[in-house]
């Protein structure tokens, strides 16, 4: 669970009797920056959410516009033990916003890998059998970079980078806007998490219409449940 402030979530000032979006505003209300959530205010008070599921549900109803949802969760004044609540009550909540006593956006909790997963995913990874990779998958790999960088993160992603490189494995990591130079191979494309992953996959194929995100494309999660998980059971039987 990750914590970001106002300044780094994707807000979107409308009036507040405004009950949908159409899809031809959207885009250039947005910016070009993949987000999972989009939250709307007015005099920057929190009105609504539109979710990137919200977005895919409506393109799948022929629809040209989204409803802005107005019946969603939040907290008041960063609670972070209210939101660590929320979140393990309700698994198909991805965010939580937080506004302080007069209903004003501050922040957001995002259900995030927390340092603790991190850790165990690089003892995971610098176990890993590459040459299982290479045999079951590709010979080729692209990890894109966190919409939200860090140095611990980046310094991983280079970490997995030289381990599959020395097995002979093809590695290169990019940002998630040099996507689209990187989706007409056979690369298995490893996002950080599940929320970059519908981030970007909805800013692509649902609101500017290019299909870029394609089946080929997992999460560090999920390339580890696919690769390392006999190295895994190595490890607890030591």
């Amino acid at each position: 669970m990750v914590y970001y402030t106002s300044e780094k979530l994707n807000i979107i000032e409308l009036e507040c009797n405004l009950e949908r979006l159409y899809f031809k505003d959207f885009f250039s209300l947005i910016g070009k920056r993949p987000c999972n959530m989009s939250y709307i205010t007015s005099d920057g008070r929190l009105q609504g959410i539109i979710s990137a599921g919200d977005i895919k549900r409506a393109k799948e109803n022929g629809q040209e516009f989204v409803r802005i949802n107005r019946n969603f969760t939040s907290i008041t004044n960063k609670n972070y033990a209210e939101a660590k609540r929320i979140f393990s009550k309700l698994l198909n909540i991805c965010d939580i916003p937080v506004v302080d006593e007069k209903g004003k956006l501050i922040g957001s909790y995002i259900r995030a890998t927390n340092v603790l997963e991190l850790s165990l995913l690089k003892l995971y990874f610098n176990n890993c059998n590459c040459q299982k990779w290479k045999q079951d998958y590709t010979n080729e790999i692209v990890f894109v970079r966190p919409i939200e960088e860090n140095v611990f993160q980046n310094e991983l992603l280079e970490e997995w980078k030289d381990i599959f490189i020395a097995e002979g494995v093809e590695t290169k990591i990019i940002k998630w806007d040099e996507l689209a130079q990187n989706m007409h191979t056979d690369a298995i494309v490893v996002f950080w998490n599940s929320y970059d992953y519908i981030s970007i996959k909805t800013l692509y194929n649902d609101i500017h219409g290019e299909e870029l995100v394609s089946k080929k494309c997992v999460t560090c999660k999920e390339l580890y449940d696919k690769v390392i998980g006999d190295c895994v059971v190595e490890l607890n039987t030591r």
